[in-house]
């Protein structure tokens, strides 16, 4: 079967499985990747679109909320790993139109899209960083700044730190912060910018003054 075929298939079986099925905010999620794939990125905005319409789950914390507590039994217990699943597809979603909203050019939908993904998410790590993405590409080098700095506070050792700190530099370097960017070892400043969230990223680099 060729890639495309397979990828029909696929969003034919997805396709199958209700929305008010326990398993239909992952089949609409997975929709929606399936169309990024597959190019249709209008298509697999309106899929993460339907995500985000499910209602919550009844009678079980809200998002904030949905970290099981250890007292909770039963079905309480049950309703409460649905809803934190559901909740962690919710921000899955926001972060993926977000990212499909940013490659059709409409940057304050993204920004949006961005902003609601609260701080206890597992995905707000990720949301911040390409928030800059899109304060930089709006031409708010401050508030992307702002972002990039929050981002830092919060991640310091993790992983995504190091892109995290190139992406400060380069931003430092813009608003002529000189004293803040990040000058490495062999006198070189080094940060990327990306044009798309699909696409490998380009590394820009300048010579430190």
């Amino acid at each position: 079967l060729g890639d495309d075929e397979r990828v029909g298939r696929a969003l034919a079986a997805f396709a199958a499985i209700p929305n008010g099925s326990e398993f239909g905010a992952q089949a609409r999620y997975f929709e929606g990747a399936l169309l990024v794939q597959r190019g249709a990125l209008a298509d697999a905005a309106l899929a993460f679109g339907r995500v985000l319409a499910l209602p919550q789950v009844s009678g079980a914390p809200g998002s904030a909320e949905a970290k099981i507590a250890p007292g909770l039994s039963g079905q309480a217990a049950v309703a409460a790993a649905r809803a934190l699943k559901l909740s962690k597809l919710r921000d899955l979603a926001r972060l993926a139109l977000g990212r499909v909203l940013f490659e059709q050019g409409d940057l304050a939908g993204a920004v949006v899209r961005y902003q609601e993904i609260d701080r206890d998410s597992e995905s707000y790590h990720d949301a911040l960083y390409e928030l800059s993405a899109c304060w930089q590409k709006l031409g708010e080098f401050e508030k992307a700044l702002r972002s990039t700095d929050l981002l830092l506070l919060l991640v310091e050792e993790s992983t995504i730190a190091p892109e995290a700190r190139l992406q400060q530099a380069g931003l430092e370097l813009k608003l002529k912060q000189y004293a803040k960017a990040i000058t490495l070892d062999d006198g070189y400043v080094y940060w990327t910018q990306s044009d798309s969230f699909f696409l490998p990223q380009k590394t820009t680099i300048h010579r430190a003054a």
